[in-house]
């Protein structure tokens, strides 16, 4: 079946932190070293082959390739900006089917997520680890959960220890339900992982 005919409502809703991501992920200011008070332990899973996605974060739009959105069903790419998380890159098209990309920089990388969910168990809606990406470990994440009525997910994939892609993808309004929400996503962000790879 082709990605196409899975595709792409609204897009997960955005809240702010201080700082934040997309979702309204929090990302917790890094400790200062002390002998009083180690730095808390890793518990996102580790990055083994780390991606140089540095290159992308200022041109997200770059790692969708033309031939790829056109299989999505999807218009061109529009970059946004926002102070906090720095570029995106929102792609739909007229039937609301939605992706939102964003290549985050933060210390820890993935593991910012965990820590959310560490310190308030209540904070996302939903928090599924997924099945590695092209061996990149992913989870389920959103602060709103609209993978039921609306056909959102969010994921995000640990690229390297200080690097995350944050994605949000949804369908087209007749395409809702039709397809479990984050097997969209999942398959978008192989997408994406392949045009990184290439060097977009």
């Amino acid at each position: 079946m082709a990605t196409s005919a899975l595709l792409l409502t609204s897009c997960v809703s955005t809240t702010t932190g201080s700082p934040s991501t997309p979702g309204g992920e929090s990302i917790s200011p890094s400790s200062e070293k002390s002998d009083e008070a180690p730095k808390p332990s890793r518990l996102a899973p580790e990055v083994k082959n780390p991606l140089d996605v540095s290159a992308f974060s200022a041109e997200p739009c770059r790692a969708l390739s033309d031939a790829q959105v056109s299989e999505l069903g999807l218009g061109p790419g529009v970059l946004k900006s926002d102070e906090e998380t720095g570029e995106s890159c929102l792609w739909k098209n007229t039937e609301s089917a939605v992706v939102d990309l964003n290549f985050l920089t933060t210390p820890g990388g993935l593991d910012f997520v965990y820590q959310n969910r560490q310190t308030d168990p209540g904070y996302y809606k939903y928090f599924v680890e997924m099945p590695a990406i092209d061996g990149f470990p992913t989870v389920a994440a959103s602060v709103a959960d609209g993978r039921k009525s609306t056909g959102d997910c969010h994921l995000f994939l640990g690229t390297s220890e200080d690097s995350v892609i944050s994605l949000s993808t949804a369908p087209s309004l007749t395409k809702i339900g039709q397809v479990e929400a984050c097997e969209i996503t999942t398959r978008v962000a192989g997408m994406i992982l392949r045009t990184v790879k290439a060097g977009g």
